[in-house]
């Protein structure tokens, strides 16, 4: 990693936004790192840090969703919990959405493991709401065999 070993957590959100695609992987790596050896700071800085996470599901570099989906299977998600992640869900789904329908097929299957990652950490909140089930099934549905390949205006 390119961060010094006690990169703070403003630090690494910052870098998330540059556009060199290594750096804002190993500040994924960064904060992957950070929330696992202190879980309380994802609690902490949950806006910042969520809000930040969030805008890297469409990232149009590949090695940047796959660090992005580990920091948030692996340390973000747990570390924050259902309760905390509630108010973000709706800057979730409207970042997966325009993942779910971006052009490239690599980012829209790369929203799909978000989405699942999602459905794992709190499966009780992405089931309650009535206008995430319907999105949900929308997105099922140009997730399914019979649309793979197809063109996002099919």
């Amino acid at each position: 990693s390119v961060f010094p070993a006690r990169a703070s957590l403003q630090e690494l959100v910052t870098q998330l936004s540059h556009h060199n695609t290594h750096t804002r992987r190993d500040a994924l790596s960064g904060l992957q790192q950070l929330i696992t050896a202190h879980p309380t700071e994802a609690t902490r800085h949950a806006a910042l840090l969520l809000e930040a996470l969030v805008t890297r599901v469409s990232d149009g570099e590949q090695p940047v969703r796959t660090a992005l989906l580990s920091v948030l299977r692996m340390a973000a998600l747990p570390a924050v919990g259902p309760a905390v992640l509630s108010p973000f869900l709706p800057v979730f789904m409207a970042h997966l959405s325009a993942a779910l329908t971006h052009l490239s097929a690599d980012v829209r299957l790369d929203a799909l493991a978000v989405l699942e990652a999602l459905t794992e950490a709190a499966p009780q909140l992405m089931s309650a709401d009535q206008q995430l089930q319907a999105a949900l099934a929308h997105y099922i549905g140009l997730a399914s065999r019979s649309n793979r390949g197809t063109s996002v205006k099919s």
